[in-house]
């Protein structure tokens, strides 16, 4: 016997067509298995109204969202297969084209199978309309080490959704029983891990290059709601990759590997993206982003040489994210202020070399174009925009000497004498206004002895004579 499986909650929009995609199939012998997983719309009827219709419907009734103990024989039932049987799974707001079963069956039969595996298009849940789709150039059978080393960047897209797939009794059971999860298990990515489990307990498995799954994008997903439980789940997933490497070719090439920091790199865009969307606080946000950049993986992404990634790439997600983090930090208390200066450092080792931790609120408010551009790296746009700030009309005065000792910082990496002396002056005259005359006093000697002639320090000394007059 062949089983469907769909778990719907509050699908009343879209039920009805995964139900009737499901049912018009040109291979008709399945059983398929339904449950209304604690719905509060008319989900529940819904499948009433087709299990009286269609007697290969075997409707299942939940009170509450996601209780395993109340319909036992819907969750297990991929545990419970006989050997000869197969078993499939479809989303709720998702259909398979009309002949899925029919080839599926035979692509798996005929290449001697434990796992089916199609292309999918993708669609847009406002329009309807088709807005892509991932279907690979010709079909692919890995039955040994050597081909799931050299296929796997190819069919890792198609290992990451349990969708899609006909599966046999040997490959469905391998999967871990929802009320036996380990503590790992993510929530985000649980998908991929009951792929590869399942892959792992099989010889051969295949995909079909045509597309005969047809998935919804819908920014009501889960995909797309932040959970908690986020921040650590894509390392969950990149490290249950690796293990699934090593179990499938008996280690992980450094091609593979390289891949996986691509895929993570990808991950983190896509959860940052999600963070910063949600309604969580700002301090909140920061929080959780620090968290990210202190992992190890983290790290590695962003140091691996070998990565696909160009360099074009990172540095426009990084400058958004830089900006992202930026607006955030214009009004969080120190603590936050503390962790944007950790991600700062983690980014950039050298942020800490040109910004005290001290000063990061200060530049957050008063120069953020500053703040960004170190903890890029992008010294030389620094350098100017601090000369721009501090060289208007108008005599800058700002309640710090940060600007002035970053800018004699950065011209004295870049070896640009005459900013340093700009810059030296600068602070020469914020020192005297300031009243920090004995500062000022020495800096000023010291230059006088480099530049005896030079007009504007000698209008300096005079300035500090007059200052010390008054006092």
């Amino acid at each position: 016997m062949i089983y469907f499986r769909t778990s719907a909650y509050n699908a009343e929009k879209t039920l009805a067509r995964t139900i009737e995609s499901i049912l018009n199939q040109t291979y008709g012998e399945f059983t398929y298995y339904l449950l209304d997983n604690g719905s509060n719309d008319r989900t529940g009827e819904i499948i009433r109204d087709y299990a009286k219709r269609d007697k290969r419907i075997v409707p299942f009734y939940n009170k509450r969202n996601r209780d395993y103990t109340e319909n036992p024989d819907f969750y297990f039932i991929s545990h419970r297969l006989e050997d000869e049987d197969y078993f499939c799974i479809l989303d709720a707001d998702d259909v398979y084209e009309p002949t899925f079963l029919e080839e599926m069956l035979k692509f798996l039969t005929e290449n001697e199978l434990d796992i089916a595996i199609c292309g999918s298009k993708f669609i847009d849940a406002t329009t309807g309309k088709v807005c892509g789709e991932h279907v690979l150039q010709h079909d692919y059978v890995l039955d040994d080490a050597q081909s799931f080393e050299a296929y796997f960047p190819i069919i890792h897209w198609n290992l990451r959704q349990v969708w899609g797939k006909l599966y046999t009794a040997k490959a469905a059971r391998a999967g871990y029983k929802a009320t036996e999860q380990p503590d790992w298990f993510p929530n985000y990515g649980s998908d991929t891990i009951q792929v590869y489990k399942r892959v792992e307990a099989s010889e051969r498995i295949g995909v079909y290059a045509k597309a005969l799954h047809c998935y919804t994008i819908s920014q009501g997903s889960g995909s797309y709601r932040w959970d908690e439980s986020r921040k650590t789940d894509d390392f969950v997933v990149f490290e249950k990759a690796k293990e699934f490497l090593e179990q499938k070719c008996g280690g992980v090439s450094g091609r593979n590997l390289s891949f996986l920091y691509d895929v993570q790199f990808n991950a983190l865009k896509d959860t940052l993206r999600v963070l910063y969307r949600s309604d969580l606080a700002p301090e909140c946000k920061i929080s959780v982003t620090k968290e990210i950049f202190r992992h190890p993986v983290t790290k590695a992404v962003f140091v691996e040489e070998t990565m696909s990634v160009t360099k074009e790439n990172k540095t426009e997600f990084l400058t958004g994210l830089v900006c992202q983090l930026i607006e955030l930090a214009q009004n969080v208390d120190a603590s936050s202020l503390s962790d944007v200066f950790e991600i700062f450092s983690s980014l950039n080792v050298n942020f800490p070399r040109f910004i005290a931790e001290e000063s990061v609120g200060w530049y957050v408010k008063m120069l953020p174009v500053v703040i960004r551009n170190i903890a890029l790296g992008e010294y030389e746009y620094a350098m100017n925009n601090l000369i721009v700030y501090l060289g208007g009309d108008k005599e800058t005065k700002p309640e710090s000497d940060f600007p002035f000792v970053l800018g004699q910082m950065l011209a004295a990496m870049r070896e640009e004498e005459q900013k340093y002396i700009f810059f030296s002056k600068k602070l020469i005259h914020w020192c005297i206004e300031n009243n920090q005359l004995e500062r000022a006093r020495y800096d000023l000697n010291d230059w006088l002895k480099i530049l005896p002639e030079d007009e504007e320090l000698k209008e300096l000394s005079k300035k500090i004579s007059a200052f010390s007059g008054a006092k």
